[in-house]
């Protein structure tokens, strides 16, 4: 199992070659600082998971020895297998964890509709989407054989068709408190509804059911990806919608969507464009163009005045940051078409961090001394107070 390190160390996992990999030693003052470990993708898969709690749940038994038997037949792959079209692609190392969490929050039905399962194939495995008929004619003889039923089309069978996962949908939202909310999911047949409390934000929560004249039109399609949004967030995801690849056969606004959804739950949203040319410093950063044509990039500055009554500035610099910094909900609407600068947002996405500038960072935990150094300012009764 992974054992979490101290705060104040980080851990950084390469695709390196190392043991039982041929490597290079490495010098002897960083021989006792670094270490190397083999993590073979099946034991990372393992790691991962916490199965104490989804170990009595058939769906997840099934779908668990199936993902092992194609990461094992992954792993001993000849030569002329790696270029085969037929071939299934690796699920990646999150596969189980996102499986555990979904069946521990949302128990599934004894048996899932073809549909169902297909959907559900692909919110483990989002690769799946690019791979050939043959792929998931492969998947769905496995699935067959494993006693979940053949695989289907994961679109929508009929226009009545429920498709959030596992046949939940939301039936009612109330807040709690200033930052949580409570959801009510109805469950399928023969199941009881689920209730869960999740994150929220501070402006007034937009009721639900729906009332009054609304300006979009909620299909069951929408009241659909809708529900599935709001699993995800339940469950602690972040969110990645693709649209129809044919924009005829969309009955659903995204940017409705993710509206919606931010009103639920009470946030502001920030919607991010993304274009081919979007480099990752813009990501970051604010560029600006002299009046001589030069582009410059610089954070932007903002006087609050708390920090102003102590001679400080709070500082911002890209919506992305800008919103992060004050709990928004960020919509990187086109995120696919930046490529592989995308990848420049894994930390913040994963870790909740990121670099900035001049050794500033933001960080999802830190205590008052590792944010700046106490100030103390005198007030006019003699009083202290201290401020981080």
């Amino acid at each position: 199992m992974f054992i979490p390190a101290h705060k104040n160390f980080r851990v950084i996992a390469i695709a390196a070659p190392v043991p039982p990999y041929p490597g290079y030693p490495l010098d002897p003052p960083f021989r006792s600082r670094f270490q190397a470990r083999f993590v073979d993708p099946v034991g990372s898969l393992l790691s991962l998971t916490n199965s104490s709690s989804t170990t009595l749940v058939p769906l997840y038994d099934k779908i668990r020895d199936l993902i092992l038997s194609t990461q094992f037949a992954s792993e001993s792959r000849s030569a002329l297998e790696v270029i085969s079209k037929t071939s299934l692609p690796p699920f990646p190392q999150t596969a189980l964890t996102k499986l555990g969490s979904l069946v521990d929050n949302f128990p599934p039905p004894e048996q899932l509709s073809s549909a169902q399962l297909a959907r559900l194939f692909l919110i483990l495995h989002p690769g799946l989407i690019h791979a050939p008929f043959q792929a998931w004619a492969i998947l769905s003889r496995q699935t067959t054989d494993a006693g979940l039923g053949e695989l289907g089309s994961p679109s929508m069978s009929s226009i009545d068709e429920q498709i959030g996962i596992f046949g939940y949908h939301i039936s009612e939202i109330e807040r709690v408190d200033d930052s949580t909310a409570q959801i009510t999911f109805d469950a399928p047949p023969g199941l009881k509804p689920v209730t869960l409390m999740v994150p929220a934000g501070p402006k007034q929560l937009r009721q639900f059911p729906f009332v009054g004249k609304l300006e979009f039109n909620p299909t069951t399609r929408f009241m659909g990806l809708l529900t599935c949004f709001l699993q995800a967030h339940a469950v602690g995801w972040d969110i990645s919608l693709i649209p129809p690849a044919m924009p005829s056969t969309a009955s659903a606004s995204t940017s409705t969507l993710v509206r919606v959804f931010g009103q639920l739950l009470g946030y502001d949203a920030e919607v991010i464009h993304m274009y081919k040319e979007l480099g990752g410093r813009e990501l970051v950063m604010r560029r600006r163009i002299e009046d001589g044509g030069a582009t410059t990039w610089e954070p932007r500055f903002f006087f609050h005045p708390f920090f102003a009554l102590m001679g400080r500035l709070m500082i911002f610099c890209s919506p992305l940051i800008e919103g992060a910094w004050a709990g928004r909900l960020l919509h990187l609407s086109g995120l696919d078409v930046i490529g592989s600068t995308a990848g420049s947002l894994s930390r913040m996405v994963q870790d909740r961090e990121i670099e900035l500038w001049e050794g500033k960072r933001i960080v999802g935990d830190a205590s008052p001394e590792e944010v700046c150094q106490p100030l103390y300012v005198i007030r006019s009764d003699t009083q202290k107070f201290r401020h981080a």
